[in-house]
């Protein structure tokens, strides 16, 4: 799978001050490596669940199965589609049109592009690997409360256990961290 992200959050789920708080820190000497945390604990949880809990756009570069397959994206949920792209072996873009060339499905699970049932993926697309380049914003934008609470456990974690990294007496991940996730699990793409 080739999926990269475009363009990152602009906020994250929790802010540094709501963190901090909850850590009993009061001074601003360790604002850089809480913040740190927060952003290892969210993409933990990212990657745990396979969903996005902020708003980030992605591309994702895949080529159809066969003609009229569909093609699952990655990281629910889906905001919207962008653009939709299709390669051909001079590496031109042909830009395809929503509603004419493909519609979306979205849902909360799953989000899905299938191709014109009149005509299915351009040729192309099934002889070049990589053909179809999708760009599209996904992300909730307000993250779950326990999803919330996962990442603040987890962020606590990261600096409670800090120095353990290295010692043999080193902490598992918290069991209330993937209990509170698991609902939010999406089976792989």
């Amino acid at each position: 799978m080739n999926l990269k992200v475009i363009e990152g959050p602009k906020a994250d789920v929790l802010t540094l001050e709501e963190v901090k708080s909850h850590l009993r820190v009061d001074g601003d000497d360790e604002d850089s490596i809480i913040s740190s945390y927060i952003k290892a604990a969210r993409e933990y949880a990212e990657i745990f669940t396979g969903r996005s809990f902020v708003e980030k756009t992605y591309e994702y570069v895949v080529n159809p199965k066969e003609k009229y397959a569909y093609i699952e994206l990655p990281m629910p949920p889906l905001i919207e589609v962008l653009e939709v792209l299709c390669v051909d072996k001079n590496n031109q873009e042909l830009k395809l049109t929503e509603g004419y060339d493909y519609y979306v499905l979205k849902g909360y699970d799953e989000s899905l592009i299938y191709p014109s049932l009149e005509r299915g993926w351009p040729k192309e697309s099934l002889e070049r690997i990589g053909s179809i380049k999708i760009k599209y914003r996904t992300g909730y934008s307000e993250a779950p409360m326990p999803v919330k609470q996962a990442i603040l456990i987890l962020t606590s974690h990261f600096y409670e256990s800090r120095e353990n990294l290295t010692t043999k007496d080193y902490k598992e991940i918290p069991f209330g961290v993937s209990t509170l996730l698991r609902p939010f699990w999406v089976p792989r793409w």
